[in-house]
């Protein structure tokens, strides 16, 4: 049984499909246009960037400032978990 196996294995690996030559296709060149990337030493011009409105405002959330003790705790907890 195990030979019957081996033996139809090997038959299914070796006959059918072929690879061929005409699998991939070259891509003739054709110029293209440069790409132009903004630059970190140049600002964004007026307007050129499409932010939501309000982003700049105050967050969503009031700023809580804790104590180093509050800080220490939420720490220690934090450390446990």
């Amino acid at each position: 049984m195990r030979a019957l196996l081996a033996v139809g294995a090997l038959a299914l690996a070796l006959g059918p499909g072929s690879a061929s030559a005409d699998t991939f296709a070259i891509v003739p060149e054709t110029p293209v246009a440069p790409v132009v990337l903004p630059s970190a030493e140049v600002p964004n011009q007026p307007g050129g960037l499409l932010l939501p409105p309000g982003v700049f405002d105050a967050p969503f959330l009031p700023v809580i400032e804790l104590s180093y003790e509050e800080l220490h705790v939420l720490w220690l907890r934090a450390g446990r978990a």
